[in-house]
């Protein structure tokens, strides 16, 4: 996956190794781009109807429509929620499917 920096901070790239880093810590989080024509900063992810948006160039996330998070441990422990969260929605997905 492509991942945007500004040419003129050439310090965001660390970011972006930092976020490859932690895409590859969450792969239950399959990001994409969105709108790579007019956004190419931005990335998005959805488990279970939870979507989840991030700019990685700047080390920043977000669950939509909830305030954003910025730094590495702040973004490690907004999509460890993200998916904890899911895996419920999937075992009650599970159970309505027994009971049902």
């Amino acid at each position: 996956m492509h991942l945007w920096h500004h040419p003129q901070y050439p310090e965001q790239i660390e970011n972006l190794d930092d976020f490859r880093d932690v895409m590859a810590k969450f792969p239950e989080l399959e990001f994409f781009h969105p709108n790579f024509a007019d956004a190419p900063w931005h990335v998005q992810a959805v488990i279970e109807s939870i979507e989840v948006n991030a700019w990685p160039h700047k080390m920043k996330a977000q669950r939509k429509y909830e305030k954003s998070v910025q730094g590495w441990n702040e973004v490690c422990e907004l999509f460890a929620a993200v998916i904890s969260e899911a895996d419920g929605l999937d075992d009650l997905d599970d159970l309505i499917d027994e009971i049902g």
